[in-house]
């Protein structure tokens, strides 16, 4: 895959995220968009994004595995956001649950994902880095060119 196939690419997922985004916010209103918005524009991305990442890495020489190493935590947190409120919503008792968990957790996790953040942003710019790269193959490298 060509660097302005690649970026169109992005563009693409990018523009498929947040119309699925505004879509949420506009039809189910704004605090049903802050629960399900972002994790549904992020699921509805994740086609798109799969195929340009993995295509994009294997054109440039490197192991489709990089792409996986963002992709999934993505899914997960996306996933998971939804199954949350799902589950929050769908049992009094369990709103209860969860919510007395929740309350419990967060002061501890606040610290934990402001590095967790930092560490997929470092992966995820690893990863764009790498495609923007042509891997050198050891035969080459020996060689100087």
């Amino acid at each position: 895959m060509s660097l302005p196939g690649f970026v169109s690419g992005l563009l693409a997922a990018v523009l498929i995220g947040v119309a699925v985004w505004l879509a949420t916010r506009l039809v189910y209103g704004v605090q049903w968009s802050d629960l399900y918005g972002w994790a549904a524009g992020v699921l509805a991305t994740l086609p798109v994004l799969t195929i340009v990442l993995l295509r994009r890495l294997q054109t440039m020489g490197h192991r489709r595995v990089w792409a996986l190493l963002v992709l999934v935590p993505l899914a997960l947190a996306a996933v998971l956001q939804i199954l949350f409120w799902l589950a929050y919503f769908a049992d009094q008792q369990t709103a209860v649950l969860l919510s007395m968990v929740r309350a419990q957790a967060a002061p501890h996790a606040s610290s934990l994902t402001a590095f967790a953040a930092a560490a997929f942003g470092l992966l995820a710019a690893l990863v764009l880095i790498k495609t923007m790269t042509v891997k050198r193959t050891e035969a080459e490298f020996k060689t100087g060119q």
